[in-house]
């Protein structure tokens, strides 16, 4: 049996209290960038969220923390990482991928019921989301 695994960046504007999401153009709704691991390509998970953010937002991600992961909906075993520092001066509009978007909360879970698991942990635990903005000075 073959393990397939994903990888998402959870980009959280604090000041605005939005998420970076893309309106996925294969209709599954919101969904956190991402994509699957290669390892022909990456070195790692993180290598594969940081290639996945940037080929379908243009953000690129400067600092960030392993947060959650869980088997999805989809059969991927995902691994979530908290990005805590970002360049966003490359955003694009819309990828093959879908269009991104800065969307609330409620907006995400409506679409996506299993970052709903993700912000219960992070609930459960909001020290961990506290952590890794501190950290960043």
């Amino acid at each position: 049996m073959t393990v397939k695994i994903g990888c998402c960046g959870l980009i959280f504007d604090r000041k605005t209290a939005e998420i970076l999401c893309i309106e996925c153009a294969k209709g599954r709704g919101l969904i956190l960038p991402g994509g699957k691991f290669e390892p022909e390509k990456d070195n790692g998970f993180g290598e594969t969220m940081i290639r996945e953010l940037q080929e379908e937002t243009g953000v690129i991600a400067k600092k960030m923390y392993p947060i959650f992961h869980a088997l999805a909906p989809d059969g991927y075993y995902d691994y979530t990482f908290l990005i805590s520092d970002w360049d966003e001066s490359g955003i694009v509009e819309e990828t093959s991928e879908g269009k991104v978007v800065w969307a609330t909360r409620p907006q995400s879970q409506i679409f996506n019921p299993y970052y709903e698991l993700m912000f219960i942990a992070l609930q459960e635990h909001p020290q961990l989301l506290n952590d890794c903005f501190e950290r960043e000075g």
